[in-house]
């Protein structure tokens, strides 16, 4: 039992260093906490966690290695990642430089979801609600979409991961991992749509969109043109 918590600290580490680092998912989380604010993000961040066990479910099952050493599969995922984090980043330009958006900016602290343009946020009180799925399967699509995410489920599943570890061990590794990310950018989440935050991008909102939207294009695109040596 003693060589499963030694390789579960190896796992919980790797982890960390991996959901902490500059990416999609992160880049989502603040611009839902800047923009749209804190019951968006979170749902966001629910997404994310949950598109986690997916990464978990196929590693288990032994699919990562096919995706791995499939290179049209590999490529299938990582031009449908692309598009869907160029298609977010040209919502929130389009949230960030449409004229509504402009002129209403003073008068609101909500943003616009970016899955679907409408304005949500705690300000936005008088208009329609945004059902809790938008956003949850915005985060969930763009971590399941991340074909670097394959990339280390399938290292972690192959080289960190004893292959002689039992699988409800393994199980219980993932849903260590998709807890772990929920409840980190959560955290985030409820960091960046304090108040306090909040308060001093009032009036830039539609520049945090542009920016937001700029940096998810960039991911794309990057993602696009990403190779990796099989």
């Amino acid at each position: 039992m003693l060589a499963y918590w030694q390789e579960f600290m190896m796992v919980a580490v790797a982890h960390l260093l991996a959901v902490i680092s500059p990416g999609p998912d992160l880049m989502l989380v603040i611009r839902q906490s800047l923009v749209a604010g804190k019951a968006t993000a979170i749902a966001s961040s629910v997404g994310i966690g949950l598109g986690i066990l997916v990464h978990v479910a196929y590693s288990l099952l032994g699919l990562a290695v096919i995706m791995h050493q499939s290179a049209w599969l590999f490529d299938l995922v990582r031009i449908c990642g692309a598009a869907y984090l160029v298609y977010l980043g040209l919502q929130c330009l389009r949230s960030a430089f449409s004229s509504k958006a402009a002129n209403s900016e003073p008068q609101r602290t909500g943003g616009t979801d970016p899955s679907s343009g409408s304005v949500v946020g705690p300000d936005s009180a008088s208009k329609p609600r945004q059902p809790v799925s938008r956003p949850l399967w915005t985060g969930f699509l763009t971590n399941v979409l991340n074909p670097k995410a394959t990339l280390f489920f399938f290292a972690l599943f192959s080289v960190v991961i004893d292959p002689g570890t039992p699988k409800a061990i393994q199980l219980a590794y993932g849903i260590y991992m998709s807890l772990a990310t929920m409840g980190w950018f959560a955290f985030v989440s409820l960091l960046l749509s304090t108040s306090a935050v909040r308060s001093r991008f009032i009036q830039s909102l539609k520049w945090v969109d542009a920016v937001m939207g700029g940096v998810l294009i960039a991911f794309g695109s990057r993602l696009l043109f990403f190779t990796e040596a099989r």
